[in-house]
């Protein structure tokens, strides 16, 4: 009953229980979350993210559609969180949204994900008119490390905003392929700080793995 309580502080602590309840709890949860009610449907996706609840996957992915923006919000974080490969195809949808923020959320749950598969449709979103987005679109490539990667980032270091060149250049860094080396190079000699310290470290990092890989 207290799921459907109008307090909202009083829904997420009920969801909370019933998640440590283990299974019976569980199944209430996944039920709740397949009906509309009064309870507070971001707060079933969340609780279930948090269980690694893979049953819930169909009805999250169907919550991306839904007219409440807190649980497409959710719905997002969620898949991110769970990093199923099927998720994909819907996440990647979501770096065409209208909102710049549902673009940049979409895109950090992709590299949760950490699925080559989820690379070509990252790529193509690289030109998005919102730094911002642009940001977590590096980040997001970064995580999965594929070398397809590397040009278009590389290409990056060349955005007209730094916060996105500072990305591109330490997501470089973490995925470490040598071929970078010459841009990082150049961009050490980049107008602002940051983008200059975090070049430094990208080359800082290609310069051990290749201590590491001629060691004996």
């Amino acid at each position: 009953q207290t799921l459907l309580d109008k307090d909202r502080g009083i829904q997420w602590r009920a969801t909370l229980a019933l998640g440590k309840m283990g299974e019976p709890g569980v199944q209430i949860l996944l039920q709740a979350l397949e009906e509309d009610g009064a309870y507070t449907k971001q707060d079933l996706i969340a609780a279930l993210a948090d269980l690694g609840e893979m049953r819930a996957l169909e009805s999250i992915v169907r919550a991306l559609g839904s007219a409440t923006k807190e649980v497409r919000w959710n719905a997002v974080i969620a898949l991110g969180k769970l990093g199923d490969p099927s998720t994909i195809g819907p996440l990647a949808e979501l770096l065409k949204d209208r909102d710049e923020n549902f673009r940049g959320n979409a895109a950090k749950a992709l590299g949760e994900i950490r699925d080559p598969s989820a690379v070509p449709a990252l790529l193509e979103a690289l030109n998005d008119q919102e730094p911002s987005v642009r940001v977590f679109i590096a980040e997001a490539l970064s995580m999965i490390g594929d070398l397809k990667a590397v040009e278009p980032l590389i290409r990056l270091l060349n955005d007209g905003a730094s916060e996105v060149r500072k990305a591109a250049a330490t997501s470089l860094g973490s995925i470490g392929d040598p071929l970078a080396e010459g841009a990082l190079k150049k961009a050490i000699n980049d107008g602002d700080d940051e983008v200059r310290y975090a070049a430094e470290r990208a080359l800082d990092v290609l310069a051990r793995n290749k201590d590491e890989s001629s060691s004996p």
